[in-house]
C-alpha cells in the first residue's frame, strides 16, 4: 500500500510538531510510505522531489492559493502523479480533501486543532465566549465567541450587533485585502464562520482521525465519520519516582504553552492560600511572541508573585526525562477542548500522576484517583480543594506513579492507523 503523508501546510517535516514528526520518522520505514508539503510559493508552481527521503514540496503561488478551485486543481494533479492508494494529511486548508475526492484516492485526515471546523479557531478552538468548553452546533451563534478574540471583546459584541448585516457584508467587500486595526477582523466573522460550515462539507469527504470520544462525538453530529485513536509517543526513560517525605514539598509542574486556553491563570489562582513550604510550581514553557500571548505572560508573572514558582522557559523535548525526574505531579488546567494532550501522555510514561481537567483528551488517558485525577475545567475552587488533597496524601503518591504508564505507544498507534487505512481501501 502506498501511503502519501502530508504535514502541515507551510511546515517542513523538520518543524513539524513533535507527535507528527515522529509519526513520518516511524511510517517512513516502510518504503512505499513517501512524503509531501505544500508551501505558499512566489511566482509560479514550482515541484521538488527529495529522493533521499521521498519527500515531495510543492510550491504554490500565493495569488494562486486565492483561489480555491485553482488550487484544488494543481494539488489534485500532483496527486494523480504520485498515485498514492491513501492520503493521510496534517492539514487544516481542506483543499487537498476536494483534490483527493477529485482523484478518487482515499483520505484520512488527524485533528490536532479545533480550528478546522470551530471558527474562533486557533488555540481557543472551541472555547466560548463564556469560557466555557463548545458542543457545537457551528453557525451563527459563534459570532459572539469570535468577538472574544478582539480586544475589548464587549465593545466588538457590540459593535457586531448593531451594524446591519447587509451593511457588514458590503463593508467586507469594499475593505477586502486591506488591513485596517480592530474593524477588518471584526467585518470577517462572518466570512470566517461561512469558511467553517463550508469545511465542515468538505470533511464528509474524509475519515477524521481524533483523539478523543467527546471530538469525535461531536464531529459525528455534523456529519463527518470519525475514527478514534488516541496519539502515540515515544518511550521514554522512567527513573525511579522521588520520595516524598514529611517535610518534602510536593513539587509540581506545568507542561505547555503559557497561553489563555491552557488554564494557567486557573492554576495560579488555585495556589492562593496554600503554605509555600508545601509545594514548589514548575512552569516549563513559554508564550509565543505575538502581543496578545506576551500580555496573558505578563499576568501570569504577576499571579505567581508570592508563590513558590519557578519558570523553566521553553524546553526541548529530549530535555524532558532529565528536567522531569525529580518532579512528582503533572498539572494540565487547560480550559478549552484539548484534543489530546501530548503533554499528559509523556508524564504518565515518566511514572507522573496527572491532574488535570475533563476536556476531552485527558478523559482518554486518566482514571480519576488511580493515575491522576480530573477535576471541572475552569474551576478555581475544585483544582485548589485537589491540590490541597494531594498535599494532605502526598504519602500516597509512590502507589499512583506505578500505576502510571504511557497510554498508547507510537508502535501501537502505527498499528491501529495501519488497520484503519486497510479498512478504507479494502472497501
Amino acid at each position: 500500500m502506498k501511503l502519501l503523508f502530508i504535514t502541515t501546510f507551510g511546515q517542513s517535516i523538520l518543524k513539524e510538531h513533535i507527535f507528527t514528526r515522529n509519526l513520518w520518522y516511524a511510517l517512513r520505514k516502510d518504503s512505499s510510505a513517501e512524503l509531501m508539503t505544500i508551501f505558499e510559493g512566489e511566482d509560479d508552481v514550482k515541484y521538488e522531489y527529495d529522493s533521499a527521503n521521498r519527500w515531495h514540496k510543492l510550491y504554490i503561488p500565493s495569488a494562486i492559493l486565492k483561489s480555491k478551485d485553482e488550487t484544488e486543481a494543481i494539488v489534485a494533479r500532483f496527486f494523480r502523479e504520485i498515485a498514492p492508494d491513501i492520503i493521510h494529511s496534517n492539514m487544516i486548508e481542506t483543499f487537498e480533501i476536494k483534490a483527493a475526492a477529485s482523484q478518487n484516492i482515499p483520505i484520512v485526515l488527524t485533528i490536532h486543532i479545533g480550528a478546522i471546523v470551530c471558527p474562533r479557531g486557533g488555540g481557543n478552538g472551541f472555547l466560548k465566549w463564556d469560557d466555557t468548553i463548545c458542543d457545537g452546533p457551528i453557525g451563527a451563534n459563534c459570532r459572539k465567541c469570535c468577538c472574544y478574540e478582539l480586544p475589548f471583546p464587549k465593545l466588538a459584541n457590540f459593535i457586531d450587533r448593531v451594524i446591519p448585516r447587509r451593511v457588514g457584508q458590503w463593508l467586507q467587500k469594499k475593505t477586502e485585502g486591506k488591513q485596517i486595526f480592530y474593524l477588518r477582523p471584526l467585518l470577517s466573522i462572518s466570512k470566517n464562520i461561512n469558511e467553517r460550515l463550508e469545511a465542515i462539507e468538505v470533511l464528509k469527504k474524509a475519515t477524521i482521525i481524533t483523539a478523543n470520544r467527546r471530538l469525535s462525538g461531536l464531529l459525528n453530529n455534523l456529519g463527518i465519520k470519525t475514527a478514534v485513536i488516541r496519539h502515540g509517543i515515544k518511550s521514554f526513560q522512567r527513573y525511579e519516582y522521588p520520595i516524598v517525605g514529611e517535610t518534602t514539598p510536593v513539587r509540581f509542574y506545568f507542561l505547555g504553552r503559557i497561553q489563555y486556553s491552557k488554564g494557567l491563570h486557573v492554576l495560579l489562582e488555585a495556589f492562593e492560600g496554600i503554605p509555600v513550604d508545601q509545594y514548589e510550581l514548575h512552569i516549563f514553557g513559554d508564550a509565543y511572541p505575538a502581543r496578545r500571548e506576551q500580555r496573558y505572560k505578563k499576568r501570569i508573572l504577576k499571579l505567581a508573585k508570592g508563590k513558590n514558582v519557578i519558570f523553566h522557559g521553553f524546553v526541548e523535548n529530549d530535555e524532558l526525562p532529565e528536567l522531569l525526574k525529580d518532579m512528582h505531579v503533572m498539572i494540565h488546567p487547560a480550559i478549552f477542548h484539548e484534543v489530546y494532550g501530548i503533554n499528559i501522555s509523556e508524564s504518565l510514561s515518566f511514572g507522573h500522576p496527572v491532574l488535570a481537567t475533563k476536556c476531552g483528551g485527558p478523559e482518554m488517558q486518566i482514571e480519576d484517583k488511580v493515575n491522576g485525577w480530573l477535576v471541572s475545567p475552569n474551576n478555581t475552587e475544585e483544582l485548589r480543594e485537589k491540590i490541597r488533597h494531594i498535599l494532605e496524601h502526598k504519602s500516597s503518591l509512590g502507589k499512583i506513579s506505578d500505576n502510571c504508564h504511557c497510554p498508547n505507544s507510537l508502535e501501537d498507534y502505527i498499528l491501529q492507523l495501519s488497520e484503519l487505512y486497510h479498512k478504507i481501501c479494502d472497501k
